[in-house]
């Protein structure tokens, strides 16, 4: 199988979550922008299966702050471009609620489905720790620590991609 994704930190996670023989390729796909991150996987997996022909999966993650009714959704890597996570935190109120959420898309001749995990949390008042975007502003819920202060291992085994691709791994294992 192909995972469309020009991400190797993706990539891995992937490839030891889902437990099949995975491929990656980093194609240009021109991201449709969209709030809501089930449009943007459903175009960015019909655009690859097209390229490729072959079974493959895609993925997009998003951070919903409730508070900005969703926003950045789907559009949170260019929030950070713009803002970056000290001005995020800083700009928000005393309600920070929000969810980390990734789709998955699996697209192969006959099928088109979709995979969603979702993690709810909220901002931290200031960034703290490492990580891939995001990481060190989000607190999941029921913790102490943005995950970007957590290990890889306690990131991954919380995350938001992690319950998604479970649930392909799910589906692909009845096939």
């Amino acid at each position: 199988m192909l995972f469309v994704t020009s991400n190797e930190g993706k990539f891995e996670e992937a490839r030891s979550i889902l437990d099949v023989e995975l491929q990656r390729k980093g194609l240009e796909i021109e991201e449709m922008q969209a709030v809501e991150i089930e449009k943007v996987v459903r175009h960015k997996v019909n655009e690859a299966y097209e390229r490729v022909e072959e079974p493959v999966i895609v993925e997009d993650t998003g951070l919903f702050i409730e508070d900005w009714n969703g926003l950045p959704g789907a559009l949170t890597k260019f929030f950070l471009e713009k803002l970056g996570n000290e001005k995020i935190c800083q700009i928000l109120d005393e309600e920070r609620k929000s969810s980390a959420e990734t789709c998955v898309a699996y697209k192969d001749k006959e099928n088109t489905k979709i995979f969603k995990g979702v993690v709810k949390g909220k901002i931290a008042e200031e960034p703290k720790g490492e990580g891939f975007g995001w990481d060190p502003i989000f607190v999941p819920k029921g913790h102490e620590r943005t995950f970007g202060e957590m290990t890889t291992e306690e990131k991954n085994r919380l995350s938001m991609r992690n319950k998604a691709l479970s649930k392909v791994r799910a589906y692909l294992s009845d096939d």
